[in-house]
């Protein structure tokens, strides 16, 4: 009687077991789920950060390149054909023009059209860009602009969306995960690019 009971006990221990396994195996593996998913998340934070400092350095250097003398932009005039002739220069359009004079692209056209003129802290920048090439004006662009999506950045490369994402993934373009997506700068595309121009060769078929 008493090795039955022992059997029984036995079983019941067993099943018991079996049952507290089969309850909490899915737990186990949802937690363990949730653990590698904060841990992403954990280092998308971390890039980010880096990201917005590197980004917010870069956008403290490029201001400071658009500080001048308050007497050289007093001097300063800009008719609107020299405002023209400049944004022509530099390989300009009106809206960008305006992304670096800190004004709508409206206010550009009238100042090319003569119906408003830049008052001073706007003739700063415009005596600043007289100075630069189209290049370091690129540069200074890009700078102020938003990060592009998976979508915009594939459209401005002329390249798919498995293509574009080989070349994030094998580290040749770099760009910041944000949630599912990918935002990237547009100065870094144009890094991208012109390394691709420089691979090329010329010789080859």
């Amino acid at each position: 009687m008493g090795n039955m009971e022992g059997v029984s006990r036995t079983k019941m221990v067993r099943l018991a077991r079996r049952e507290v396994n089969r309850v909490t195996f899915p737990l186990r593996r949802d937690v363990r789920s949730l653990k590698r998913t904060v841990s992403e998340f954990r280092k998308t934070i971390l890039v980010l950060k880096q990201f917005v400092n590197r980004q917010q350095k870069q956008l403290e250097q490029k201001e400071a390149q658009l500080t001048v003398i308050p007497d050289t932009v007093k001097k300063a005039r800009f008719s609107p054909r020299i405002i023209r002739a400049l944004r022509k220069r530099l390989g300009l359009s009106q809206r960008e023009l305006a992304t670096l004079s800190g004004v709508t692209g409206r206010t550009v056209y009238q100042w090319e059209a003569g119906k408003s003129a830049p008052k001073d802290e706007k003739k700063g920048v415009l005596v600043v860009l007289q100075k630069l090439g189209r290049c370091e004006t690129r540069e200074l662009l890009s700078s102020k602009t938003p990060p592009l999506t998976t979508l915009e950045a594939c459209n401005y490369l002329r390249i798919s969306r498995p293509t574009y994402f080989k070349y994030l993934y094998a580290g040749k373009i770099k760009g910041a995960k944000v949630g599912k997506g990918w935002k990237v700068l547009k100065s870094e595309l144009d890094r991208f690019l012109k390394g691709e121009r420089g691979n090329t060769n010329p010789n080859s078929d």
